[in-house]
């Protein structure tokens, strides 16, 4: 087979294209056509007319509604949907030129507008139908929030009549999908976590039919939550005002763990604030701890508030807290009356006890120093030790009763010069009164 030739309503014979099979485009009129084809050999023989018979209906197509608008000839064109056409405006039925070209949108109609033109006599419009629509090219959404994490399947829809190709302008941002097409498509894309606390900022450029749409991605940074400072030591009484610096890029809110801690400012914020608070005195005798737990973006920071007992007990009850004396020849005058015992501390001369009090001394010279609690209105506990914390202490010296009759407690024992001794005086088995300590050093001679 040579050509293959087709002809509408005994018209000129078209040749048309192919090899095994063969298609062509023709021009139907309004109502009733023959279409006829033929074929012919390289020897110039055609072969029989096949012919088929074929009703065409155009679709329907409207100019209305003509008027005059801001200076300007107006009216509204209907045909059907998403069919193109290209609006022509003529001053003789001769001369065509195009007005307006474009896809019939989904209301089925368009208004077009003409600019007037005082020197004409008299103006004409046409319909054609299959004109070619302007180029577009639209993306739904134009940008999209993320948060610090890493993101994939992330879409872009892509609404166009052209081809087109989408490229994106930072590093952390990667297109794992539709990063070309022509017409309608999706865009896929991915992003890498943002490990900094700074927000960051990338696009996605689609370009294609001289047309170029921007896809803007926002992405916030790593979550920070930072508390300065972090804790805080308070004496027993009550105080208010005090205040923690919230360093943050996220929202966060802050929460007592102990009912004498109150949260007096904002108990929550956005970035960077800060958190007040108010503590009731402490009537007790022991220290006490709460926390104020500062939480958010996935952070948890604990503040940590230490309030002290009031002391109640002698000014020396503590080890903390032991008064320091100098001197060679001493009498000392206190009570141990509502002193307690700590925890980590010595039994001091193997005894219970329950109620010590506490001195320091630095041995001016080396020699041999007595303590005596001869006075004392009770059976007395006496210790001499070195260090430096209650709980390691090393005893050097101890005694319960200077002798079978006489129950308060004596001690020799040989210092060294320079030597920080501590002294703790108590009350076997818990006894508490009036206090009387005297210190004697004699001194080595020369």
């Amino acid at each position: 087979m040579a050509t293959v030739q087709v002809r509408v309503n005994g018209g000129g014979w078209q040749t048309v294209s192919g090899t095994t099979s063969w298609s062509a485009s023709v021009a139907l009129v309004a109502g009733s056509n023959l279409i006829e084809a033929r074929s012919r050999d390289h020897a110039g023989n055609d072969s029989t007319l096949a012919a088929v018979r074929v009703t065409f209906t155009p679709p329907a197509v409207e100019l209305t509604g003509i008027s005059v608008s801001n200076n300007a000839f107006q009216f509204t064109f209907r045909g059907p949907v998403g069919v193109g056409y290209v609006i022509e405006v003529s001053s003789d039925l001769v001369h065509w030129t195009p007005l307006a070209t474009n896809t019939i949108p989904a209301s089925g109609s368009v208004i077009v507008a003409d600019p007037l033109s005082d020197n004409l006599p008299a103006k004409y419009y046409r319909a054609v139908l299959g004109g070619t629509a302007p180029a577009s090219l639209e993306l739904n959404p134009s940008g999209r929030e993320h948060g610090s994490g890493a993101a994939g399947g992330q879409t872009i829809a892509v609404t166009a009549n052209v081809a087109w190709t989408a490229t994106g302008d930072a590093p952390w941002i990667t297109i794992i999908g539709g990063s070309s097409g022509n017409g309608n498509g999706t865009v896929t894309y991915s992003i890498a976590a943002n490990g900094g606390p700074a927000p960051r900022t990338g696009t996605i450029t689609i370009s294609g039919g001289g047309l170029t749409r921007t896809f803007t991605a926002n992405q916030a940074g790593a979550a920070r939550l930072e508390l300065n400072p972090s804790g805080r030591e308070h004496g027993s009484g009550a105080v208010s005002g005090q205040t923690i610096a919230v360093s943050a890029n996220v929202v966060w809110t802050a929460t007592p763990d102990a009912a004498w801690i109150t949260i007096t400012g904002e108990s929550s914020g956005n970035g960077n604030g800060t958190v007040t608070y108010s503590i009731a005195a402490n009537g007790g005798p022991n220290p006490r701890t709460g926390t104020i737990t500062i939480s958010g973006g996935g952070l948890t920071r604990p503040f940590t508030v230490n309030q002290a007992g009031t002391v109640t007990g002698p000014v020396n009850d503590l080890f903390a807290n032991r008064i320091a004396v100098t001197g060679t020849n001493l009498v000392l005058n206190a009570t141990n009356v509502g002193a307690t015992k700590e925890p980590g501390e010595p039994r001091h001369a193997n005894n219970t006890g329950g109620k010590s009090i506490w001195w320091s001394w630095v041995a001016p010279v080396s020699g041999v120093v007595t303590l005596n609690t001869a006075g004392s209105k009770f059976d007395t506990l006496l210790g001499l030790y070195t260090g430096t914390s209650v709980s390691n202490l090393v005893v050097r010296a101890s005694n319960d009763n200077a002798s079978n009759s006489v129950k308060t407690s004596v001690i020799l024992y040989p210092v060294v010069a320079g030597t920080e001794y501590q002294i703790a005086v108590d009350g076997a088995n818990g006894e508490a009164g009036e206090v009387v300590l005297s210190l004697n050093l004699m001194g080595f001679g020369p």
